[in-house]
């Protein structure tokens, strides 16, 4: 038993650790590989709060534009000027306070029964009858990356990806996270 809540316990830490990205794209045009792309419009600066400071700031910013810039240079896209270009990349960093309910089942416990000649053990639901379930609340936060690539000259949206994952506290956006990031979400670009 003690193994199997080990297991379950080691499954969820996994697959809690690794964020969802989501593609929204336009049917009607296709991102073309390898072309030439600059930065557009990046978002403002940050209003910094408590659940913010830690996430969007200008360390990781500059960060962010690194790692965009050196995915995209190696999937073959080339950065130039801005009338030079057919696609404007851009990103956005969004932090959200959630809360999350969870219930767990409560049983009762391990018994001892006697008959006239032996005992022996079970699993009852004791002298309080059958299972209960308690309900807690706690809160969490979840980060998200959008980075959009743009026509240039009528700025339709053509490719959007979109991370997402909880921020656990103590956990460090340094240079090797951002670049994991925004691997997961560009490797979803077109071939």
């Amino acid at each position: 038993m003690k193994r199997m809540l080990a297991f379950a316990g080691l499954m969820i830490a996994i697959t809690g650790c690794a964020g969802t990205v989501d593609v929204v794209k336009d049917n009607e045009q296709t991102l073309v590989p390898a072309s030439r792309y600059a930065w557009g419009a990046l978002p403002p600066r940050p209003t910094v709060t408590p659940d913010n400071a830690d996430i969007d700031n200008e360390i990781i910013r500059d960060r962010l534009q690194r790692a965009i810039d050196i995915e995209l240079e190696r999937q073959g896209f080339q950065k130039a000027d801005d009338k030079d270009v057919r696609y404007l990349v851009s990103y956005h960093i969004g932090v959200a306070t959630k809360q999350r309910v969870v219930s767990e089942p409560r049983f009762g416990g391990m018994m001892v029964r006697c008959g006239t000649r032996h005992c022996w053990s079970v699993f009852d639901w004791g002298m309080w009858g059958p299972p209960y379930e308690t309900t807690r609340t706690y809160d969490y936060r979840e980060g998200s990356l959008i980075i959009d690539f743009r026509q240039r000259g009528d700025d339709k949206l053509v490719w959007r990806g979109i991370y997402k994952n909880t921020i656990w506290d103590g956990v460090k956006l340094d240079d090797k996270r951002v670049q994991d990031i925004v691997f997961d979400v560009l490797k979803h670009l077109p071939k």
